[in-house]
């Protein structure tokens, strides 16, 4: 499993704009032949700038990944929101990070949700097995 985050500063004054743009063109993502299984939209607040917006991705493999950039490059919904996100977006901060999820801490909720699907299921015990 991989994240894909997208990160860009916007200019002063911007940014309610900038995420309006973002959150338009991200409803329209799986039609462009988007693959990632979730995604969220960050804002900077403590520790990096206010104007910084990061996109997360999480992709089952990075040919999901690139498949998804190949994708998008052919669609026009994405050319648009470029295009709208050019006068918004501070030149040069684009950048992408990619990382490999290494484990799910337990507590979080992504890893109680899991451990109780795996409560709620039989188990061959339950089932008789030896």
């Amino acid at each position: 499993m991989f994240i894909a985050c997208w990160m860009y500063d916007v200019h002063y004054g911007a940014k309610a704009d900038a995420l309006e743009v973002l959150k338009e063109f991200e409803s329209r993502k799986r039609e462009c032949g988007w693959r990632a299984r979730r995604a969220r939209i960050l804002s900077g607040s403590i520790g990096v700038a206010e104007a910084r917006i990061v996109v997360e991705n999480e992709f089952d493999s990075l040919d999901d990944l690139e498949r998804s950039w190949d994708a998008l490059h052919r669609h026009d919904a994405f050319k648009r929101c470029v295009e709208k996100m050019q006068r918004f977006v501070v030149s040069g901060s684009p950048r992408w990070e990619i990382y490999r999820l290494v484990e799910t801490i337990a507590g979080s909720r992504e890893a109680n949700a899991s451990r109780a699907a795996s409560a709620s299921r039989p188990s061959s015990r339950a089932r008789g097995s030896p």
